[in-house]
């Protein structure tokens, strides 16, 4: 009977034994995977220093590339720190690769009684004065479509992401378009809820 209490803990520590190595050996297969891929990313250079990439949906600038891990600084100065593996893993877009400029574009809608005429000479304007808005490829701006109660315009311009990200700069747009608009009288369309009520108050 006494031997019972020792066979279950040799059955239990070797059990245990047997777990820690299984984990063991998962964890070293882990880091061998992360360093291996660190070395394909420094030898092949597909990426960076200063590159700004997309890496499983996650943008960011690259900040640094160890051999365990690769670092990209994010939105709100943060830094995410991704295991090499993963990035190999993982689609990598390089968004400065060969050329740092890109394409921002953002959509503006405008009451179906406003001049579209003028609200296309405002935006055109403010895309040729602002700063970070690049001369060459030149901006476009395109009557989209036709919304309820609105109508739809499509503005697509260059910046260059040595100088600003193209978020950055399609908000900069964004609000010098609605000072602009409100200056010169151009409406943006009703909500929803009150053009249901002014179309019952006619029916009335």
């Amino acid at each position: 009977a006494p031997l019972y209490p020792i066979a279950f803990m040799l059955v239990a520590f070797a059990f245990l034994g047997g777990a820690m190595a299984i984990a063991l050996g998962l964890g070293t297969q882990k880091i061998m995977g992360d360093l291996f891929s660190g070395l394909l990313l420094i030898f092949q250079k597909k990426l960076r220093i200063g590159d700004e990439v997309i890496i499983g949906g996650e943008r960011g600038i690259v900040r640094e590339i160890t051999i365990q891990n690769t670092i990209l600084r994010c939105d709100m100065s943060k830094d995410l720190i991704i295991p090499n593996s993963k990035v190999h893993e993982s689609a990598v877009t390089n968004l400065t690769r060969e050329d740092s400029k890109i394409m921002a574009s953002l959509f503006v809608s405008i009451a179906c009684d406003s001049d579209l005429d003028e609200a296309e000479k405002i935006i055109s304007d403010i895309l040729t004065k602002e700063y970070y808005v690049l001369k060459e490829p030149k901006f476009m701006i395109r009557f989209n479509e036709f919304e309820e109660h609105a109508i739809k315009i499509k503005i697509m311009f260059f910046v260059d992401l040595k100088q600003i990200y193209d978020s950055d700069a399609a908000s900069r747009v964004r609000h010098k378009i609605r000072e602009a608009f409100a200056a010169a009288g151009i409406k943006r369309p009703l909500p929803r809820a009150e053009i249901q009520m002014k179309e019952k108050e006619e029916e009335i």
